[in-house]
């Protein structure tokens, strides 16, 4: 699709009156609004087509004056000309005067360089349009209309998430298996399918229904800039297309302040140590991308030092932990805006920051639902992670704490973050979304800064940051968002050992892994008797699985499904185990996995609303 590249000159949303012409029918009008920096020629005539149900060639005009103050309608042929009429566009409207019939007027014949649509294609693509906008109420009611739809383990986040989850990963009935297309199920949300769920005002009226159109099909690469922000929870709820924008400016000098207070206590110890560490990960950071890649001034490598430096000394509660820059990086590759990647970036650390606290509590508590999600769907598989010692789950570690991020092709990254954003449920900040968590940058932050920073070296919090938690340690894990507590047993486990994680969120390395200490492996026969296993617990309700990201344990079990029958023919020991899924770094198929972690994952949300009935 064409790129927008427009001046900042230009209004963020222009209102647009068309006025349709045809042979001697009365004309007819109709009105909207468009993102001029996201709009493109082609959008502007696919909005067209489908507004006015047109099915033949026409041809669209413009109101502007000319340079003695006449108004004029000019031809629109083009993205250029397009960019003219958004610079010109009278206030309060653009105003364009569309001709159905525009061989009768003689304007195809005046126009020797502009090559008239071909009919059947223009209508062709209408058609398409139409099986896109079809009404989606009939097909979310045959999903809400499914058994054993009432959830009451969802009451404590309201209907959204509860409309949301009971819909995701129910394929066609008639297909079976390997069959069933779980994702992409639908076509990529476009612009103009994605304007049927904002009102008139451009209020977003349909989130839930909006997240799982994403979820079945993921967004066309020009759209990701609107939507990201909307499934990051940016905004409050109820805003305007004007008001978002707004918002956004005001946001946006917000960071500019923040990170104009900071560059200029450039000298002071505490903001070097934090923009020193920040650096070291910015220069390794995705540089094989376009957007990266060349020398270490690249401006775009820059701002991400701007933007996580910021974010470290405006939160050091948190401060900087590494595998931040993989969070930020998709994001300000999509946006290629700054600020608005810190904006958003704050909006996901919201619901993130506890994997990066010292108490370790949710890693902890995401790596033993893990472990029990493999045993529970494979206790084959979960035996001979057993008889590696690695039934603790340490070595997803980077997987978990990622989400997944490294574990694809950037491109792909990009996709299976979306799709996972969508499965969760929409929370909106009340009122505003803070970009710092205190008051100004002037105060001694002597015993603040670097407090949530984890070890350079290995990627790894220190030896007292992981610790299995009881039902008292749950007062600062991501489950008090929920309202509910996390029930994670009676036992007093011993503290987790990092020596046995190896390299996990830093760049990993044959060598690195060969010199790991020797662990020590369990020998655990794969036909273990289940009565010398302790007690299988059962898996806990979706907005308490993951810390409330259920479909991310999915996705990372999907990967181990996917090299099960490998690994147990192989029988590796675990040093082997763990380099074989390093060398699967940024190789993995969004297809398969996601596919399959639907499947799963829809299995399980079934049978959580039997269990709660």
């Amino acid at each position: 699709m064409f790129k927008v590249t427009r001046s900042s000159d230009i209004k963020d949303v222009i209102h647009i009156k068309v006025k349709k012409f045809a042979g001697y029918f009365n004309p007819e009008s109709k009105s909207f609004a468009v993102d001029p920096h996201l709009t493109t020629f082609d959008d502007l005539q696919k909005i067209l087509v489908e507004a006015f149900n047109l099915n033949g060639p026409f041809h669209i005009t413009y109101l502007c004056r000319d340079d003695v103050g006449e108004n004029v309608f000019l031809s629109m042929l083009t993205d250029w000309d397009l960019d003219a009429a958004f610079m010109t566009s009278s206030d309060p409207h653009l105003r364009l005067k569309l001709d159905a019939e525009p061989y009768k007027d003689g304007l195809m014949s005046k126009m020797k360089d502009y090559e008239s649509p071909d009919s059947s294609k223009m209508f062709s693509n209408a058609q398409l349009m139409k099986n896109i906008l079809q009404p989606m109420s009939d097909s979310m009611n045959q999903i809400l209309a499914l058994p054993n739809v009432q959830k009451p383990w969802m009451s404590s986040l309201g209907s959204a998430f509860s409309k949301l989850t009971v819909g995701l990963g129910y394929p066609n009935s008639n297909q079976t298996g390997d069959e069933q297309a779980f994702f992409p199920s639908k076509a990529p949300l476009d612009d103009v399918e994605f304007r049927t769920y904002l009102d008139e005002s451009g209020r977003l009226k349909r989130p839930e229904e909006l997240r799982l159109r994403v979820y079945h099909g993921g967004v066309v690469p020009a759209l990701r800039k609107v939507v990201w922000r909307l499934l990051l929870n940016i905004f409050p709820s109820n805003l305007t297309g004007e008001e978002r924008m707004s918002y956004m400016k005001r946001k946006t000098e917000q960071y500019q302040q923040l990170r104009a207070t900071w560059q200029a206590r450039a000298d002071d110890e505490h903001v070097k140590y934090i923009s020193n560490m920040v650096w070291k990960d910015v220069l390794r950071t995705d540089r094989s991308h376009p957007f990266f890649e060349g020398n270490d001034d690249n401006p775009n490598t820059i701002c991400l030092l701007n933007i996580l430096t910021t974010f470290s000394l405006t939160h050091p509660k948190v401060s900087y932990c590494q595998g931040m820059s993989d969070l930020v990086s998709p994001i300000f590759v999509v946006l290629n805006n700054e600020a608005q990647a810190y904006v958003c970036f704050c909006g996901i650390m919201g619901r993130l920051q506890e994997n990066f606290l010292r108490d370790g509590t949710s890693m902890s508590t995401k790596f033993k639902h893990l472990s029990l999600l493999v045993r529970h769907q494979d206790p084959e598989f979960f035996a001979y992670l057993q008889s590696l010692s690695a039934d603790n789950m340490f070595f997803c570690y980077r997987w978990l704490l990622l989400e997944m991020k490294r574990e694809f092709s950037f491109d792909d990254a990009i996709t299976v973050l979306e799709v996972m954003w969508s499965s969760l449920p929409p929370q909106p900040p009340d009122i505003d979304l803070l970009l710092e968590d205190y008051t100004g940058l002037n105060n001694d932050k002597d015993q603040t800064f670097g407090s949530g920073c984890q070890d350079l070296k290995t990627g790894s919090p220190s030896p007292q940051t992981i610790s299995t938690s009881t039902s008292e340690d749950t007062s600062n894990s991501c489950m008090d968002d929920f309202n509910s507590g996390l029930e994670l047993g009676n036992g007093e486990d011993p503290p987790v050992e990092l020596n046995n994680i190896v390299e996990i969120v830093d760049y990993a390395t044959e060598d690195s892994i060969k010199n790991s200490p020797q662990r020590h492996r369990k020998k655990i026969s794969h036909n273990t008797n289940s009565d010398n296993q302790a007690p299988l617990e059962p898996l806990p309700p979706p907005e308490e699985f993951g810390c409330g990201n259920p479909f991310l344990l999915f996705v990372c079990l999907a990967v181990l499904l996917e090299e099960r029958d490998y690994l147990l023919a192989e029988q590796k020991e675990y040093d082997d185990f763990v380099m074989h899924f390093d060398r699967m770094v940024r190789s993995h198929c969004p297809k398969k996995v996601l596919s399959k972690a639907m499947r799963l994952f829809a299995e399980y949300l079934k049978s959580a609303s039997i269990q709660t009935l």
